[in-house]
């Protein structure tokens, strides 16, 4: 039976994979290179930020969900409450992107499907989008491009559950606010060596 990868854990320079069946491998990587997540914007807007400011761009988001079950609402109060009310994250899905949002009105970004985004991400002097290329990329992060570990199966793979020819994944390191010296991984897919998709690994 073929393995499924169930989650990745990147500390100091040991990428562990836990598999389904319980059992773990680790395999060492090299250096990836690192990226400021909290400068990442879509026009002027952080994506690590605000959800009022995030709903003031994008507008009443397709889907709300709290432990996977949908909120009903009609409004972007409703969305506010909803989420000021949680006791645990709420997942806010618009068009193209996904967010982690806390009781505090801070949130997260969880990933980006620039096939349906129709935006830019900034970050600085780069911009990612679907014209951005895997050329592009190895020029930007040329660490990441010669160094990502090919993994049993990938971020992008398990969230979308999607396969086939011409998919490549790169990985970048990103710091966290609460922990400095806590790393983790945000994947890169591309598509014909278009980007198609980001995944942020915020466990």
């Amino acid at each position: 039976m073929i393995k499924t990868l169930l989650g990745i854990f990147l500390c100091s320079s040991i990428l562990f994979t836990v598999e389904e069946n319980g059992s773990s491998s680790t395999q060492s990587i090299k250096e990836l290179d690192a990226i400021d997540a909290y400068k990442l914007k879509i026009e002027n807007v952080e994506l690590f930020g605000n959800v009022s400011s995030q709903m003031e761009l994008f507008g009443l988001p397709e889907q709300v969900l709290q432990l996977n079950k949908k909120a009903e609402f009609t409004t972007v109060e409703d969305v506010v409450q909803i989420i000021k009310k949680s006791i645990d994250y709420t997942v806010v899905k618009y068009p193209g992107i996904d967010f982690w949002c806390f009781n505090d009105m801070e949130s997260i970004p969880f990933k980006v499907d620039f096939r349906k985004l129709g935006k830019g991400v900034t970050n600085g002097r780069v911009t990612f989008s679907a014209q951005y290329e895997i050329n592009d990329f190895s020029k930007d992060y040329p660490n990441s491009f010669a160094n990502s570990p090919q993994i049993h199966r990938s971020f992008f793979e398990m969230t979308t559950l999607e396969q086939g020819d011409g998919l490549k994944h790169f990985y970048v390191e990103r710091a966290t606010k609460s922990d400095p010296n806590v790393k983790l991984l945000i994947e890169f897919t591309f598509k014909n060596d278009k980007l198609i998709y980001i995944f942020f690994a915020n466990f």
